[in-house]
């Protein structure tokens, strides 16, 4: 790495977040801002792993006295924290993390190390090296007095927790105690700890309450699972739910709560497993609980298109309005060509029923004024058809109109009578006269 690679740098925090989201560990490292006796600006002064977003940016103690001088320091910049593997494990993140360390090298004790690191990586000490100054404290008489009362203690915790006399831990062998360890975590306890090999399936099934065949089904690594979750509070089916499958035993209940396979809920990360959860609490079953999982809103809006009724490429066509005033249409009750009718034009959907009721284009009758679409209906609750309903909206010409209608006069004949026929026509209407009463004597064309 060089003094470039600084120029793209960015805080890796996002990426770390989708990481832990989808149960991934990796590989991060502290890089150097400037050029350095030991490296370049760019290249790493320490690697880890971790499997959340705090760790990089914690405090990183290397195991000593003198800790304030002696911690790794944390870059004060979250820019030169990166993410340098993401791992599917963390025995990938483990063996990454070794491989970085040989690539590198450590400071002080590599030929050539850049590195701040003390151990090989991985876990635990292996290849911890000690500074001259360490060495000769561990050589002092008080040391090995403060190891022997440590070790002491540690010896009577042990077997105050295993169930045994403490006289009866320490005369026993260390392959026994190795038993020992063994056992305890399949549940058993007291002097059983410490008996001659045997087969102890059957004790530690009825420890917990499981046929001793179906113990013995389960490898070692199960059978320490089984007894951390009898443990932890858990009884009967929920001791071995997912355990072959190396399944949580959360995810497995699930998986059998929601009737899907096992593996495949375990399989998916948290974001699509609480999706699958919330569409089987809204009634999907079956194949619709993993439809389109892993395409993100893109996934979403599918779903949403198939609850609605509509294609799926019509729908994506769609803006964001535009989709929000289609749910808002289908929540009151319309299906079909009305929750999609005008919505483009950005047309309410009174608008559109209106326009259609009348025959008219939604887009002719939206452009009217509230006014002049009252009119139109009125004039078609009147008889009135087609063209007409939209001719003179405003001004005499609607007076015109809206009289012709009511003496059952085309609008065209109303408007070539004289002033003295209308008025006698208003006359007539007033006293109640309808139909051909209204036209008598008074010579109005067809009538």
């Amino acid at each position: 790495m060089g003094r470039r690679f600084l120029l793209a740098l960015e805080s890796q925090r996002p990426l770390m977040r989708k990481i832990v989201a989808e149960e991934g560990h990796y590989v991060y490292g502290y890089l150097r801002s400037n050029d350095s006796k030991t490296g370049l600006a760019g290249s790493p002064y320490y690697v880890g792993i971790a499997n959340n977003i705090q760790r990089p940016f914690k405090r990183h103690a290397r195991g000593t006295s003198n800790k304030g001088e002696q911690d790794v320091p944390v870059p004060k910049d979250e820019q030169l924290i990166r993410v340098l593997f993401i791992c599917s494990s963390r025995e990938e993140a483990i063996q990454r993390e070794v491989q970085l360390v040989a690539h590198y090298g450590r400071k002080g004790i590599d030929t050539n190390g850049i590195l701040l690191n003390r151990t090989l990586g991985g876990e635990g000490v292996l290849g911890l090296t000690h500074s001259n100054e360490m060495l000769e404290r561990m050589r002092h008489p008080d040391w090995t007095e403060r190891l022997k009362d440590a070790q002491r203690e540690r010896s009577e915790k042990l077997a105050a927790m295993y169930g045994i006399s403490i006289s009866r831990w320490n005369t026993a062998s260390t392959t026994a105690k190795s038993r020992a360890y063994a056992r305890y975590q399949q549940g058993i306890r007291g002097e059983e700890l410490l008996s001659p090999p045997q087969d102890i399936s059957a004790i530690a099934a009825a420890k917990f309450g499981l046929d001793e065949e179906e113990y013995k089904g389960f490898d070692y690594k199960q059978r320490q699972i089984i007894s951390v979750r009898h443990g932890l509070g858990y009884r009967g089916e929920e001791l071995t739910i997912g355990v072959k499958e190396g399944v949580s035993v959360q995810i497995a209940k699930r998986a059998k709560e929601i009737g899907v396979d096992i593996q495949d809920l375990a399989d998916l990360n948290k974001q699509d497993r609480m999706t699958v959860y919330n569409r089987f609490n809204n009634g999907a079953r079956g194949e619709k609980l993993f439809e389109y999982l892993g395409e993100g809103d893109r996934a979403r809006e599918m779903r949403k298109a198939d609850e609605l009724g509509i294609s799926h490429e019509t729908w994506m066509l769609f803006s964001r309005t535009q989709r929000n005033a289609i749910r808002s249409r289908h929540e009151s009750g319309y299906r079909g060509d009305d929750l999609t009718e005008g919505i483009t034009e950005g047309l309410s959907i009174t608008i559109v029923k209106n326009a259609q009721s009348v025959g008219i284009s939604p887009t002719k009758y939206a452009a009217l004024t509230p006014r002049e679409r009252a009119t139109v209906l009125k004039r078609y609750r009147a008889g009135q058809r087609g063209e007409i309903l939209l001719e003179n909206l405003h001004g005499s010409g609607t007076k015109s109109i809206d009289a012709a209608m009511k003496y059952g006069l085309s609008t065209e004949i109303y408007e070539n009578l004289s002033k003295s026929q209308k008025s006698n026509l208003r006359q007539r209407y007033r006293r109640g006269a309808r139909g051909g009463d209204l036209y008598k004597d008074l010579a109005i064309p067809g009538h």
